[in-house]
């Protein structure tokens, strides 16, 4: 054999184990693809459909009632710093708010949605806190941090 008849069977040799080697990996590549559509699971298995979170009103009122004076009355809080001296009396006067602003953001509903809770919840301290505000402006003290909301946010 002559040197062009090596370099040409070697050629051969080359391209043709290219063309087997590719037919393989595209053969591996398309049988899974084509053979998706065939597939049928033995069994189906179905998945728990969770129930909506609901909260009663009368339960949301009596955690709201315990917690949202103290939440308000925080030693270092707000109205704490700015308006209330006392505990005692900060506690006092935020839990009649509390009770007037159920009374007039009651809902019709017996129980709600977990985002109505957290709406509602969030509507009562709104009450609340500008109910406090308003009745007590004239004890509020004149610190600066106290005349600056963005201290407070």
């Amino acid at each position: 054999m002559g040197r062009f008849q090596i370099r040409s069977h070697i050629c051969n040799l080359v391209y043709s184990s290219r063309l087997i080697f590719s037919i393989i990996i595209f053969s591996g590549l398309l049988s899974p693809a084509f053979g998706a559509f065939r597939y049928k699971p033995e069994k189906l298995v179905r998945t728990a459909k969770l129930k909506p979170i609901t909260v009663s009103q009368k339960a949301l009122k009596k955690m709201l009632k315990a917690k949202l004076p103290n939440l308000i009355c925080e030693k270092k809080g707000y109205f704490r710093t700015c308006f209330f001296s006392s505990q005692q009396t900060c506690l006092i006067k935020s839990g009649k708010e509390v009770n007037s602003c159920f009374s007039n953001l009651i809902s019709s509903r017996r129980s709600l949605s977990e985002l109505q809770a957290e709406k509602f919840s969030q509507n009562i301290g709104e009450c609340v806190g500008s109910r406090l505000e308003k009745s007590h402006l004239n004890v509020k003290l004149a610190l600066p941090i106290c005349h600056n909301i963005y201290g407070w946010l």
